[in-house]
């Protein structure tokens, strides 16, 4: 019995390392997958048949020959399964879905103010399920809807413990996923946003992923999603940078939140951030000096996290998303201050600047899926 079960057990693992290797490549050979994972031959053979059974990957056409017979190649089947991520915020709703190429497909965003009724959450399915019409998402293959929340989410009881921007306490997901009729969980926005990131070849297991939204938060993903005792790890806007700068809403004086806070830049600007970019390209000498002022305190919050996990610090939210062509003058600032060495690269940009935390949590039911394979 125990020879059988670890021989299944074995089989498994190659099928699924098989299955990931295939997606990762998108396009290769069966030898190729047997040299790549050192697994013989007949054994792959096995593997991609059953593959092949379950609708998994398809044969794509043939690779190029190297001299002798064209192999014939076999790519991921990316449309096997579907998964959808929603976004709530205090002030809109955003939509996306994906399938197992993990890439956003489409997406929406839509002000939608948040109210914790009944009928707000109605509206809510009912957007969702206008979503999957109008984009023709396969309903049979939606294997689940992902939520992220900005509040500390008890990912073992599946419920927002607080959410301070929500103003909500201790709500199970069953509230928001009543009328879904899909799978649901719910999920940090920083922490969803966060895993987009993992399968990035910029970065290896270990991030920290900064927040700079209207509120700030983060995550801290070691191989996979710390979460620390009590589900509150990565609330880097309640760390104290600068008391001068005034009060936070949790009653603390100089939170990074305060200082960070997208918001901060954009109320320079009607209240719309591009804007403020923008003008910022014009040299707007207002628009600099707060710009100014705003790297210095990032700049102090990204070394103290390189200080304390000692990885990639990565940049996301709505500041993050501008901060592609401010990246490498940052890296240089931090790199001043840098005691184990004259380099900032440790600090990037995110990877995804539009709907990150809807794709992280829909990423939930793709990886659980994927690991099932």
């Amino acid at each position: 019995m125990n020879a059988s079960s670890n021989n299944m057990e074995v089989r498994k693992a190659n099928k699924n390392r098989a299955f990931r290797y295939i997606c990762q490549k998108e396009r290769v050979s069966k030898p190729e997958i047997a040299a790549a994972l050192g697994i013989s031959v007949p054994t792959v053979l096995q593997l991609v048949n059953s593959l092949e059974e379950e609708n998994l990957v398809l044969e794509v056409g043939e690779c190029d020959s190297k001299g002798g017979r064209k192999a014939k190649a076999v790519g991921p089947n990316w449309g096997a399964a579907y998964a959808i991520g929603l976004d709530i915020t205090k002030n809109h709703i955003g939509l996306i879905y994906t399938d197992l190429s993990k890439q956003v497909l489409e997406h929406i965003r839509i002000y939608k103010s948040f109210t914790d009724t009944e009928e707000y959450y109605k509206e809510v399915t009912d957007t969702l399920k206008d979503f999957i019409q109008e984009y023709h998402i396969p309903e049979d293959k939606i294997i689940g809807v992902g939520i992220s929340i900005p509040g500390i989410v008890d990912g073992n009881q599946n419920r927002i413990e607080r959410s301070h921007v929500l103003n909500i306490y201790d709500v199970p997901c069953e509230r928001f996923g009543k009328h879904i009729p899909y799978p649901t969980i719910l999920i940090n926005d920083a922490n969803a946003a966060g895993r987009t990131e993992i399968d990035s070849d910029r970065v290896k297991n270990n991030i920290v992923y900064l927040s700079l939204s209207n509120s700030v938060g983060g995550s801290v993903i070691m191989g996979d999603i710390y979460s620390g005792n009590n589900w509150r790890t990565g609330e880097f806007g309640h760390m104290i940078v600068a008391e001068e700068e005034g009060t936070c809403y949790c009653g603390k004086k100089g939170c990074f939140d305060v200082c960070c806070s997208a918001l901060r830049l954009a109320e320079l600007a009607d209240g719309k951030l591009e804007e403020f970019f923008e003008g910022l390209e014009q040299q707007n000498e207002a628009y600099q000096n707060a710009w100014e002022k705003y790297l210095s305190y990032l700049a102090t919050m990204v070394g103290n996290l390189h200080m304390i996990f000692d990885c990639d610090v990565i940049l996301g939210g709505y500041v993050g998303s501008f901060m592609g062509p401010y990246i490498r003058e940052f890296q240089e600032r931090i790199a001043r201050d840098n005691i184990f060495g004259n380099t900032g690269t440790y600090v990037k940009s995110c990877k995804y600047q539009l709907e990150a935390a809807a794709l992280g949590a829909a990423l939930f039911f793709i990886e659980k899926y994927m690991k099932e394979i």
